[in-house]
């Protein structure tokens, strides 16, 4: 879909997560491609893409999209925030996530809130699925990252009891 929208693509080559070359290969594709600017979301980018960005000296957006308490303790959010004093802005999706850099970074860095572009309070109003209204079977989609703060368990656990509702069955597939 990137691709066919006419967004050049970039693929980075990693042994793993913590690979040191990928550090080298941002540097040097921020100089290669010369961006008008750099937005990272999720924490080993926005520490490597955060800091590529400022060595090249490209202006750097970082993006909140993340319950400020699943943000994990440690060094790398530790330099996170850190680094982040750099950025040209902080971008989060919610008053939470604005907070958490609210007592972070110097008054210098614009922040802002665009909430999440679904209808929250429309899905959490909506009432629950009523199977005696014949909606049938079919496939099911989640969309989104296998973290806690996504509540992907709550889904789970409605599969597994959609499964063992079903009449004659006694397993979950």
């Amino acid at each position: 879909r990137l691709e066919a929208s006419g967004a050049r693509v970039h693929p980075l080559q990693a042994a793993s997560n913590n690979d040191p070359s990928l550090m080298t290969s941002l540097v040097r594709l921020c100089g290669e491609i010369r961006p008008q600017l750099v937005q990272t979301w999720i924490l080993q980018m926005d520490l490597l893409g955060g800091i590529a960005a400022r060595l090249r000296g490209v202006p750097w957006i970082l993006s909140e999209r993340s319950s400020p308490a699943s943000r994990p303790r440690g060094w790398k959010t530790a330099l996170l925030a850190r680094a982040a004093r750099g950025a040209r802005a902080v971008v989060s999706n919610s008053r939470q996530g604005d907070r958490y850099w609210q007592t972070r970074l110097p008054s210098g860095v614009l922040r802002r809130i665009v909430p999440n572009g679904l209808p929250l309070e429309e899905i959490a109003a909506a009432p629950p699925a009523n199977p005696a209204r014949g909606q049938g079977e079919g496939p099911v989609l989640h969309v989104g990252r296998l973290e806690e703060e996504t509540g992907f368990e709550v889904v789970a656990e409605a599969l597994a009891q959609l499964e063992a509702d079903k009449p004659g069955r006694d397993e979950f597939l």
